[in-house]
This record gives structure tokens, sequence and C-alpha cells, in this order.
């Protein structure tokens, strides 16, 4: 390789690079320097577990100064080339609209739910199946209602930097194991067969139950959307040193190269208005956020037609950490979050009254 060549080539590019070989900087482009001004380092900017990561290609989204940028590291030979984008500026004056839609949202949701809740001794005493399915029908939209609506409340926090952790000592081998076969039995129609793996005795974490369970089913529903019968899903945890490390990997359909640098930037899509199936799509970008706030990391490698893998980290529970309330147990908050965040993929029946809290 004629690093000298790539050097004339990336001293013209927009996009931010800078060069490394043996931990030492052997290049940076205008781009960088202009993004960059005071510095020739990435320490501080890029998480030490990436640093020091061997993977081949690497692609996240990181904050630094108030600002989100798109990172993508490419290791050859013996350099490693850090790409880094600014994130697009927000388009404040939909979200503006749309959260206002949101609020109004909130109240016939919550009338909704309550006048459907009313209806089912009802409709169960009446034997009769076409209200049964009637009501899972009403039940199946409310939620996929629930959750644009959760997604728009997400983008907000994202913005303000509002988020409240409630942290407990969150059992993670727990809570995978019991999500996997939660998503498993409902989603076992579509053929898709979701493994969990690992050689870990113990794995506890200072976490939200709430938003890890989120991001577990945030990553189990892009898995799933992007899987066909007869392919595998594979939910592992392992530790490096003080983090653990969740990792899922499926075998999909993948995600093509230009498109994974923009999948963690927090920012609205018009995705809705073309595909109301598909939500906002900044789930990874609320989930990659939800991770940073408990001091992980989250990264995606993806290669169309073979599959993605996205992994994220948690530091590791410390006896002298304190925690806010009583250890939460998988599944107090019944199925809800798993209707909610799955209701696009879930088949009417799984809205059926026996699987409602």
């Amino acid at each position: 390789m004629d690093i000298n060549i790539l050097f004339e080539l990336f001293s013209q590019l927009s996009e931010a690079i800078i060069i490394e070989k043996d931990g030492v900087t052997v290049f940076e482009n205008n781009a960088f320097k202009k993004l960059f001004p005071v510095t020739d380092s990435l320490s501080g900017f890029v998480p030490a577990e990436l640093l020091e990561s061997d993977a081949a290609r690497v692609n996240t989204c990181v904050e630094f100064d108030g600002k989100i940028y798109s990172l993508s590291i490419y290791k050859i030979e013996e350099y490693r080339f850090y790409i880094i984008v600014e994130g697009k500026s927000e388009e404040k004056a939909d979200f503006d609209f749309l959260a206002t839609v949101n609020e109004a949202m909130r109240s016939p949701l919550a009338t909704l739910s309550s006048a459907a809740n009313m209806m089912i001794p009802i409709i169960e005493n009446s034997g009769n199946d076409i209200l049964s399915k009637n009501l899972a029908a009403i039940y199946k939209n409310y939620f996929k209602l629930l959750r644009l609506s959760n997604n728009i409340s997400g983008f907000a926090e994202m913005r303000s930097h509002s988020t409240k952790l409630h942290l407990n000592c969150v059992d993670l081998l727990s809570l995978c194991g019991n999500l996997v076969d939660t998503v498993s039995l409902l989603t076992k129609e579509r053929g898709v067969k979701i493994w969990y793996k690992t050689s870990l005795t113990s794995a506890n974490v200072l976490a939200d139950f709430d938003n890890i369970e989120y991001v577990l089913l945030n990553l189990l529903s892009n898995s799933l959307n992007h899987t066909m019968v007869g392919d595998d899903i594979t939910v592992s945890v392992s530790r490096s040193n003080d983090y653990f490390i969740v990792t899922v990997t499926d075998t999909g359909t993948g995600v093509a190269s230009n498109v994974i640098p923009s999948l963690f930037e927090p920012r609205l899509t018009r995705k809705l208005l073309s595909d109301p199936e598909q939500g906002l799509g900044m789930g990874l970008a609320y989930s990659r956020y939800l991770i940073s706030c408990h001091g992980g990391s989250m990264v995606i490698e993806s290669r169309e037609k073979q599959g993605t893998t996205v992994k994220f980290t948690l530091p590791v529970y410390k006896s002298s950490d304190t925690l806010a309330d009583a250890p939460i147990r998988y599944g107090e908050n019944g199925l809800t979050p798993v209707l909610t965040e799955l209701s696009d993929i879930l088949s009417i029946d799984c809205f059926d009254a026996k699987y409602l809290d």
C-alpha cells in the first residue's frame, strides 16, 4: 500500500481524517485541523475501548464539546484510519411540531387504553372471536402509537440531555436470558432462531433497568426486521477488563456501508411519512445515547447480505456503588415494554388479552 498516495487523496476530502501508526499520528488532513485546531490526538474524543480495539472496522457516534460526531475506524495493515463527520443540524421546526402533536396524543392514548381494558372481561365472557380479534387490533395499534410517542420523547431527551437514570444493581445475564426467551416465544412463527450465549456466571451492572431493556429490545427489533426464515440472531454477554460487553449478531440482510455512519445520528428522519411501519428511524441513536449515559459505548459492524453485529458496553458493578432503589426483577413491568417495542413485528395474536398486563 502506497500510503503517500492515500495521504494526498485524503488531504482533499471534506471529512476529517487522522491516521495513526503504532499509536502515533502520521497524518491529519485540513478538515481534521479545522474541527480540532488545538490537538492532534484522539485521546478524549474516541472512547478508550475503541482505541484499544483490534476490530478491522468500527462505526459509532461520539459526543465531544456538546456536539455529535459520526466516527468510522478502519485498520489496514499497520495503520488505523479515523474518519470523523460532524452530525447534521437538527430539524428544529419539524421536531417542535412533532413534540406538540405528541403532547396532544398522550391524553387520547391513555383514554384508549383505559377503554380497551374495560372491554376485556366483557368480550372474553361473550366468547365472540370476531370481537376478540378486533380488540387485539386495537391493542396492537395502541402499542404502535405508544412506541411512536416514546420515540419522540426519547429524541427530546437527547436534545436536552435531560435523561434521569433510576439506578439499580441489574443482573445483566438474567435480563438478557429472560428477554431472549420472551421474544423467542412471541416471534417463533417468523422462523428466526434467537440464541443466548455466555460463559459468565455473573454480570452485575449499575444501570437503569428500563433503559437497558429498551436498548436490547431495539436491537432485537432491528435484527428481526432484517432477517428471514432460517436466519439466526445471537445475544451474548462477555467481559473485558472493567466492562461487560453485550453483543447482538444476526445473519440477515445487513446494512449498506454508506448508510452505517448515519445510523447513530440523533436526528428524526422522514421515514415515518414514506414507511409508517418503521417509526422515526432514531432507535439506534437513542439506544447509543442511553448507553453513553451509563458510561458505556456502542458500535456497529455490518455487511450487506452477511448480517449485522451491534455491541455495547456497560461498566462492571462495584460494591461501593450506591443504589437508588431496590433491585428490579425481570418481568415486574409485565410485557408492556416488549409489546411496545416489537409492535411492528409481532403478529396480532400476541395482543390477545392473555398477553396484556
